[in-house]
């Protein structure tokens, strides 16, 4: 049995903006406000804002497989496997053909687990998807850890 963990990665909702603000004060010590994550999801064209999540059966606390999925997807019911607790998130601005990555942040109890690397790529294919031709964003000097991650991906 794969007991390796599954994730999903899916817009940000407004139900989601509690526990991301609750991530975003233990990650940043400005922290954004929960009305600007509100303003980001439903009033900024630019912004796009994204989740991940752990993947898994609320049932069984695994993935199901075989007949059990096909039956779920088929009934529509693959609403439910999406959990509803936030371990990371990410957003970015769209202007003018370039991505601007606002934000990325994954919850300190899962940190070094590949979520942030997870999340950076999301926002990278989908501003590609959405006609991007460049990618920046910033960091502190001092997150050693982001700055690796970015630089694998060759930011400079």
């Amino acid at each position: 049995m794969n007991h390796t963990p599954r994730y999903i990665l899916r817009a940000m909702r407004y139900e989601d903006i509690p526990q991301v603000a609750a991530i975003d004060r233990q990650s940043f010590p400005v922290p954004w406000s929960a009305s600007v994550y509100r303003y980001e999801i439903g009033q900024n064209a630019l912004s796009t804002m994204i989740v991940v999540c752990r993947y898994e059966h609320p049932d069984s606390g695994r993935e199901p497989t075989g007949l059990t999925r096909l039956l779920d997807r088929l009934m529509g019911r693959e609403r439910v496997y999406q959990h509803r607790v936030i371990l990371g998130y990410g957003g970015f601005w769209l202007n003018r053909g370039e991505v601007h990555i606002s934000t990325i942040a994954a919850h300190p109890a899962y940190r070094r687990q590949g979520l942030g690397e997870l999340l950076l790529a999301g926002m990278i294919r989908r501003g590609l998807s959405m006609g991007a031709t460049q990618i920046s964003l910033e960091v502190r000097v001092s997150n050693a850890p982001a700055i690796s991650l970015y630089r694998k991906y060759r930011f400079v």
